[in-house]
C-alpha cells in the first residue's frame, strides 16, 4: 500500500469529494503519479488557497482521508473529459476542514510541492491523520 497527499483547490474538493481529478482539455499528458495510484492505496485531500480567496479563508486545509476504490481512467462529465481516480472515506476517520499552517512539518524530507499528487511515507500519512483527528470536535 502507498500513501498520497492530493492537492486541489477547496471548490474542487467540495464539488467532487473523494476524487483525484484533472481536466484533460489543455493538458498534454497524464499528470505525474496518477498512474502509480492503485486500489487499496490511501490518500489525503488537501486544499490550497487560490488567489481569489487570499483574505477570506485559511491558507491550507486538510479535508479527509480516503482509500482508492477505482484507479486512473478517463471519464466524461458534464463539464468535459477528466482523468479521475476515486476513493471512499476511511470509515474510522471523520471528514472535516482542518487548517494547516506549514505542510513541511509533516514531511520526513523535502517534497516536490508543485505536483498535485505527492507520495508520502506511512509515518508522514499518520502525522497528518493525528493532526486532523486532534483538531476535529
Amino acid at each position: 500500500m502507498r500513501y498520497w497527499l492530493v492537492k486541489h483547490d477547496k471548490e474542487s474538493i467540495k464539488s467532487r469529494p473523494g476524487s483525484i481529478w484533472r481536466e484533460i482539455e489543455g493538458c498534454s499528458r497524464v499528470p505525474p503519479n496518477y498512474r502509480q495510484v492503485k486500489i487499496g492505496d490511501q490518500f489525503i485531500l488537501y486544499a490550497y488557497k487560490t488567489s481569489e480567496h487570499m483574505d477570506s479563508e485559511p491558507c491550507q486545509e486538510i479535508y479527509g482521508f480516503y482509500e482508492v476504490t477505482r484507479e486512473f481512467e478517463e471519464e466524461d462529465l458534464e463539464e468535459g473529459r477528466h482523468w479521475t481516480i476515486k476513493g471512499n472515506p476511511l470509515p474510522e476517520h471523520k471528514q472535516g476542514w482542518v487548517p494547516i499552517q506549514d505542510l513541511t512539518q509533516f514531511f520526513e524530507k523535502k517534497k516536490f510541492n508543485q505536483q498535485a499528487v505527492i507520495e508520502l511515507t506511512r509515518v508522514e500519512f499518520e502525522r497528518f491523520l493525528r493532526r486532523h483527528e486532534e483538531s476535529l470536535p
